[in-house]
């Protein structure tokens, strides 16, 4: 009789012990995620004082592939890394990220001068074809610079799709009037060869990034 009702807690008691075990893998797994992590961000600290900015961003996304959640000056200091570039959809969505995890003046007034100053365009051409440019050059060197980019990536690819600054511009022969605060400008002179092509060049541009 006692050895019938031992019998369940014995026959249990190993799946506890595999629990345990694979609790303290798990537990093991996340420590060394978080080490990894740590040790990423003081090489992003180093590179963003250097203004090394390819190494800077090449480190964060590494940061990012060990599953730990960003921290809030990482953001930040993540969002500067983008305005380097001119890629300033990117500062927005990393502006954004760090606003949801703590309320900060800086941040905010950032956003704020990203929306009251950048519009939103999706502008595709047939790669190799398609070209843009703004009637003025932007005074802002932080502006300038985002022109630059999206330039740079019609050259390259044929589209962009992302923040331009308040302006008119010239998209293939079609003008585009850029304002803030209204609804995404789209426009797409792609064939169906076009398309193929597109689609070849962003492959090799994430490649090249």
């Amino acid at each position: 009789m006692f050895l019938f009702l031992l019998l369940p807690l014995v026959l249990g008691a190993p799946a506890v012990a595999g629990e345990s075990s694979d609790a303290s893998t798990a537990s093991a797994s996340e420590s060394a995620r978080k080490a990894e992590y740590k040790r990423l961000h003081e090489e992003f600290q180093r590179l963003v004082k250097r203004n090394a900015w390819s190494g800077a961003e090449r480190t964060y996304q590494a940061m990012l592939e060990t599953g730990v959640e960003p921290a809030f000056e990482d953001l930040k200091t993540a969002a500067q890394v983008a305005q380097a570039f001119g890629r300033v959809h990117v500062v927005h969505e990393r502006l954004v990220a760090a606003s949801k995890l703590q309320e900060d003046k800086e941040v905010l007034e950032a956003l704020w001068a990203i929306d009251d100053n950048y519009g939103q365009v999706y502008l595709a051409g047939n790669p190799g074809e398609a070209t843009l440019r703004a009637q003025k050059t932007p005074f802002d060197p932080t502006h300038a610079r985002a022109v630059e980019h999206a330039v740079e990536t019609v050259e390259k690819t044929g589209m962009f799709d992302g923040l331009l600054p308040k302006g008119v511009y010239e998209f293939s022969g079609r003008e585009v009037d850029v304002r803030p605060r209204v609804s995404q400008q789209r426009i797409d002179l792609r064939t169906d060869e076009g398309i193929r092509k597109s689609r070849r060049a962003l492959r090799k541009a994430d490649r090249a990034d």
